[in-house]
């Protein structure tokens, strides 16, 4: 489902009309793809090129080499911003390609939604989408370890940021292979992170020592969670065929289903800090909210947190309150009454999420820091104190355009 994990993509047809199917690859390098009034074929490239041909269903093949038709359409690691209707109209976002990643500001930001530069003119870039939470604070606040897109390339390495003292340095911690999401171990020593896919990777934080692969999954994971237990870790599987919460063992290949339906994605697992409550967002309402079960016996019962939308949650240091972001944009606090079963108090919404970074559907990226009155987030990039938004662009007639184009004239 994500292309940042395969070496390249390519455009396919199937040939369904034999008793064995046959798959030819039309081009690579493609994303999105549409069939056109007039038999053709139109592509985005994953350098935000878009390309027609005409396409002959008999052989099944282009007719002549894809021509160009217009550049600039923004795309990520595994999709282009771009649709195109039936009657030939064509809407886009202009913006920049290769990997999909955003300039953000690391910021701090209290429960009044003041914001504070993490360290002046701090920015980097990240990944358009992580599929999870790509930041963590150290168990002292003093650190914070960062998921960073790697310049040129459509993968992530992990750095930690020193943040108790001046020149607050930036150290990498990996160096190959596509490595996200990392969570620190509750001594503050050592970061784990979702390394090459379907490993669970842990170093030592300050780059001393080798990489432990603690597990070698069968599927890809993005999202992985400490438990009690120093030897279990929760997961977060990918959406083949759909996203789930699994139990992980150190040395195992094979992972032991917790949370996983096999039609809705469930995404984004918190366990509190005494280890009794998951806290994850299900779309099996129809749109991702967020609800909490016991643990480990998941299946003892469940409470919709939630109500208009919900994802990222996020548990406070006390396990007094739960974080989330509602479905309009804003973060919320949610009071959890101690006992011995799960029961919720007061919400109440602290401040706005847009402007922030995160991901669909429902996706912040932030954390909580100790003592629980500040986060920190990314801002996005700005231009004098406005978030930089790309425009999108609609095009009418373009199916008419592209075939003039294919016949070597000139649009009218």
């Amino acid at each position: 489902n994500n292309v940042n994990s395969c070496a390249t993509s390519e455009l396919r047809v199937l040939d369904l009309r034999s008793d064995q199917p046959k798959v030819t690859v039309l081009t690579t390098q493609a994303l999105n793809a549409w069939s056109l009034p007039g038999g053709i074929v139109a592509f985005v490239r994953q350098d935000g090129g878009v390309f027609a041909a005409p396409f002959d269903k008999s052989t099944l093949t282009f007719t002549q080499p894809p021509t160009p038709m217009m550049s600039g359409v923004r795309t990520g690691g595994n999709a282009a911003d771009m649709v195109v209707s039936a009657n030939g109209t064509a809407l886009y976002v202009a913006g920049t390609s290769g990997g999909g990643s955003m300039l953000v500001e690391p910021v701090w930001v209290t429960r009044a939604g003041a914001v504070t530069p993490m360290d002046s003119a701090w920015t980097m870039n990240i990944a358009q989408n992580l599929n999870g939470n790509p930041m963590a604070l150290s168990p002292d606040g003093q650190r914070l370890a960062l998921t960073v897109a790697r310049p040129g390339s459509a993968e992530n390495d992990i750095w930690i940021k020193q943040l108790d003292r001046t020149p607050r340095t930036l150290t990498k911690l990996t160096f190959e292979g596509n490595n996200l999401n990392p969570v620190w171990t509750p001594n503050g020593q050592r970061v784990l992170y979702a390394g090459a896919g379907s490993a669970l990777r842990s170093r030592r934080a300050d780059g001393t020592g080798a990489v432990d692969t603690l597990i070698m999954g069968k599927r890809l994971f993005w999202t992985v969670v400490l438990t009690p237990d120093s030897n279990t870790f929760l997961l977060r599987l990918s959406t083949t065929p759909t996203a789930d919460i699994v139990l992980g063992h150190r040395g195992d290949t094979a992972t032991v289903p917790l949370v996983a339906s096999p039609v809705f994605n469930e995404v984004s697992p918190a366990l509190s800090p005494d280890g009794r409550w998951l806290a994850y967002s299900s779309d099996e309402s129809g749109r991702m909210e967020v609800y909490v079960r016991p643990y480990p016996k998941v299946d003892a019962g469940r409470w919709q947190v939630s109500q208009a939308g919900g994802g990222s949650p996020h548990w406070s240091h006390t396990g007094r309150e739960l974080f989330y972001q509602n479905g309009a944009k804003a973060l919320v606090a949610v009071a959890v009454v101690p006992g011995v079963t799960f029961t919720l108090g007061a919400q109440v919404t602290l401040f706005t999420t847009s402007g922030f970074a995160g991901a669909p559907p429902n996706f912040l990226y932030y954390d909580v820091a100790p003592g629980d009155q500040r986060f920190v987030l990314f801002r996005k990039a700005t231009e004098n104190g406005d978030v930089k938004v790309d425009p999108l662009v609609q095009v009418v007639n373009w199916g008419v355009e592209v075939r003039a184009k294919l016949k070597g004239k000139t649009p009218q």
